[in-house]
């Protein structure tokens, strides 16, 4: 997930609710260990924590979850400014949690899986963020450059 994360842009990593939220182990391949330095991880112990932090950054939440009300996806206009959230894979994110996000959107699914793996749902979502902002593709040294129009 955090791959997929600098992939599209990301700057803030964060964990709510873990006790140790992140740690690469020393057995972690070197590119995932590069990672860390590639974005900011942060960590909230509650969520009243982090909804606070939302708030006063002036950051909308949007909670990726599968859930009856929820928005499409890929007809989900995100704010710029914003949190993509995902829960876990057992038990996705507690209802009490998602009450106090300002959209949830649901990824439909085709076939006949229950659910997509979350680290696979989150960089969907990612995706489907900046598929809203203009951009170029230009390829240099054998490396992707990304432009804004």
């Amino acid at each position: 997930m955090v791959r997929s994360h600098v992939a599209f842009g990301g700057n803030k990593f964060i964990f709510v609710g873990y006790d140790q939220p992140w740690d690469f182990k020393q057995g972690s391949q070197a590119f995932s260990r590069k990672l860390e330095g590639q974005c900011e991880f942060m960590h909230f112990k509650t969520d009243t924590e982090f909804f606070k932090w939302s708030q006063k950054e002036n950051l909308k939440n949007y909670a990726i979850e599968i859930n009856e009300q929820a928005a499409v996806l890929s007809k989900t206009n995100f704010e710029s400014n914003c949190n993509l959230i995902v829960g876990s894979e057992k038990h996705g994110l507690p209802k009490e949690f998602v009450e106090h996000c300002d959209q949830v959107v649901v990824i439909p699914q085709f076939g006949n899986v229950a659910c997509l793996n979350v680290s696979v749902s989150a960089s969907i979502a990612m995706y489907e963020f900046k598929r809203d902002q203009e951009m170029s593709l230009e390829i240099t040294d054998s490396k992707f450059e990304i432009e804004k129009v």
